[in-house]
């Protein structure tokens, strides 16, 4: 927390963290069985250290550092959130007054290297390099090797109007972006998604490449109204099947499904009667869409989002009329719409449906399936230009709490925040109230938090404020892995250390004109990419529940009003050719990631399997960019000179250990513990700060 530094240190230390498991577990037995679920399996892990701690004193030198303090961070964590959920058996289920999270990282850590050249600071040689795929010495994201093991996973994403294109195909119904962007001057150039990256049709190639990536999962949406061109009733069994042969054949491919019901295109048949704005009848037809999917993919498929960025749609669709449905009060923009009102009722409309589709899945479908569900929120870390001056971090906090714990606090609280109902009026507001019933349903309604991450700001606009960091290819996206850091850590200290998976994180080129040319490698992504997965990292390596991380976008595709001029793929779609997909410098540098921890063992489970080259593999080549296999054979190539090399004169062994040495003492630093307000936090690690 932000506070005068005599305050952020007790007069005594604390009560030594392993001493605490008795205090904890009896608390246990007072929390729901989620909870009880969620700590008892923390505490086993701090159990487990502790004991190693105890039993192996020689083995603490190189390992109880980096992994006991994590384990320590991680239970605390878990007693903080028992302190909270015992609290809330007297007062509401509301973070009430919630403290301001300390800000743990830089903002941006190029740390001096040139980005227009799209280097990077590799924290294994103390310089900056160019994070080339092709490079030998490979440079991965420091601390990686702490979230590449265990449960979490490595996927991309996508949805559906942005790729699948066929608008009208084998009976799908129109959805209301359809509408939206035949309306004149609401998308760039005139576009829409009536063709996209044409994935209804080149769904296997796509496949292929995710295959040939390496990825563990792939995370889509399914087009409402091509299941249910009516939004309820009668269902188009050609659309049903296009989803289950999707999921068959990424299951053969050894990728596990993550299937969203909701990515903004609602059925405009439901458009037409209120959409989101008419409770009871929305309520319904979700409620009656999702059993529909739960019965025809639920054996297969185990990791279930309801809703993407709801706050996007209301903001941009009821708020400001730059999305579908375009209401707003502006009327020279929308030709309807209050943009004050109808954001709330929509965004509570929103929860109320979340909660339904969370109860029926968990009551019928979960026992004899099983699976997991959550929602997907889209998250800006907004902080003041000084960060020593409190009033500013209260409204720092405020703002989060108004953009993040809209959506989010009922989730695990069962209502809003204070801050944001007091904002609006109180209980005489126009912010709806959740019934009793509603709060029952919600609290505790996601079984992991779904972050998708690209930016941070100041709390102030321009000229005194703005975006934090370089800019982008679009005007709202700035270069801040340091903000995703500090989200992170935000996250796992209001809502008690939740599972947390990045479920989109990725950037377009500012110059895309020639970033339409895969030929032209797409340095800055790259660059992007290692920033923000080294800050998770390290915020995984403090004791942030990460489970993981998927790029933002596997394809080129319709990026909303933008149309077709922003990129965010790192397979690149040409247009004007068949929707040709060619993989980006970008893809091969992930590749080459996963390659490395697969290698390594520190993939995480599935990551075993063979690799076999994708459809994209003899395009690449022949536009001078380096093939899948060309990559997997000059590794090969530099494993047999350093073997060679380590035969004749055993310089390897010599630099193994040198490096070892250097990497043991940065884990320490990592790892070293400081006190502040009772909590056991980690010393930021800048060597130029």
């Amino acid at each position: 927390m932000p506070t005068k530094a005599p305050s952020l240190r007790p007069s005594q230390p604390p009560t030594p963290w392993h001493s605490q498991i008795s205090a904890c577990r009896p608390a246990l037995q007072l929390v729901s069985p989620v909870s009880n679920a969620c700590c008892s399996a923390r505490l086993r892990r701090l159990v487990a250290f502790w004991g190693f701690w105890r039993a192996s004193p020689g083995a603490r030198a190189d390992r109880a550092d980096r992994r006991s303090m994590r384990g320590a961070r991680a239970a605390l964590l878990c007693l903080v959130a028992l302190g909270r959920l015992g609290a809330a058996q007297d007062a509401p289920t509301q973070a009430q007054d919630a403290a301001i999270v300390e800000p743990v990282a830089p903002m941006y850590v190029l740390r001096g290297c040139d980005a227009q050249r799209g280097e990077i600071y590799c924290m294994r040689t103390l310089s900056c390099v160019l994070p080339d795929p092709k490079n030998p010495f490979f440079c991965v994201p420091e601390a990686v090797d702490f979230v590449g093991v265990g449960s979490f996973r490595w996927g991309a994403s996508s949805s559906a109007y942005q790729i699948e294109g066929g608008a009208s195909a084998d009976g799908k119904g129109p959805s209301n972006w359809d509408v939206f962007a035949a309306r004149p001057g609401r998308v760039h150039g005139g576009e829409s998604g009536e063709v996209a990256a044409d994935s209804y049709h080149k769904w296997r190639q796509d496949v292929a490449l995710l295959r040939d990536l390496g990825v563990q999962d792939y995370r889509f949406s399914i087009s409402w109204a091509r299941v249910m061109p009516q939004g309820t009733g009668q269902v188009n069994a050609a659309g049903l099947r296009y989803y289950s042969d999707l999921v068959d054949a990424l299951l053969n491919a050894g990728i596990t499904p993550v299937v969203c019901l909701f990515h903004w295109d609602l059925p405009q048949a439901l458009e037409e009667k209120g959409g989101w704005l008419e409770k009871d009848m929305i309520v319904r037809a979700f409620s009656d869409y999702a059993e529909v999917v739960f019965t025809a993919l639920g054996d297969r498929v185990k990791t279930w989002i309801t809703l993407n960025e709801p706050g996007t749609v209301v903001y941009m669709g009821y708020n400001m009329g730059l999305m579908a449905p375009g209401r707003c009060s502006d009327r020279t923009k929308c030709a309807e719409g209050d943009s004050f009102t109808e954001p709330l009722l929509a965004g509570h409309n929103m929860l109320v449906a979340h909660a339904h589709v969370v109860d029926i899945f968990r009551r019928k479908y979960r026992p004899q399936l099983g699976g997991r569900i959550g929602m997907v929120n889209c998250v800006k870390w907004a902080e003041p230009q000084n960060r020593a001056d409190m009033k500013e971090w209260k409204l720092a906090q405020f703002l989060m709490e108004a953009e993040i714990g809209f959506f989010t606090d009922p989730l695990y609280f069962g209502d809003y925040p204070l801050s944001l109902r007091e904002s609006v009026g109180g209980s005489s507001g126009p912010l709806p109230q959740f019934t009793d019933e509603e709060k029952f349903l919600l609290a505790g309604s996601q079984d992991f938090f779904g972050l998708n991450f690209y930016t941070s700001h100041y709390i102030y606009d321009p000229p005194n404020g703005g975006g934090i960091g370089p800019l982008g290819g679009s005007s709202w996206l700035y270069v801040t892995p340091g903000g995703l850091r500090n989200q992170l850590h935000w996250i796992t200290e209001r809502y008690g250390a939740p599972p947390i998976i990045i479920t989109e994180n990725g950037c377009d080129e500012p110059d895309v004109d020639s970033m339409a040319d895969p030929a032209v490698p797409d340095m800055f992504r790259i660059q992007f990419m290692h920033e923000y997965i080294e800050q998770a990292s390290i915020a995984s390596l403090e004791g942030v529940n990460l489970q993981g991380y998927y790029v933002w976008s596997l394809l080129d595709n319709f990026e909303w009003a933008d149309g077709y001029s922003k990129r965010f793929g790192i397979v690149h779609v040409d247009y004007d050719n068949d929707q040709k997909r060619t993989p980006k410098a970008s893809y091969y540098w992930y590749r080459r990631l996963l390659n490395i921890l697969r290698a390594s063992g520190k993939g995480g489970p599935g990551m075993g399997f063979k690799e076999i080259g994708g459809s994209g593999a003899q395009e690449a080549a022949s536009r001078g960019v380096p093939s899948a296999e060309q990559l997997g054979a000059q590794e090969d190539e530099d494993e047999a000179f350093w073997t060679r090399l380590g035969l004749t004169g055993g310089l390897v062994l010599v630099a193994a250990v040198l490096v070892m040495g250097i990497v043991v003492l940065r884990r320490r630093e990592y790892a070293r513990p400081v006190y502040m307000g009772g909590l056991l936090r980690r010393r930021d690690y800048d060597p130029l700060l």
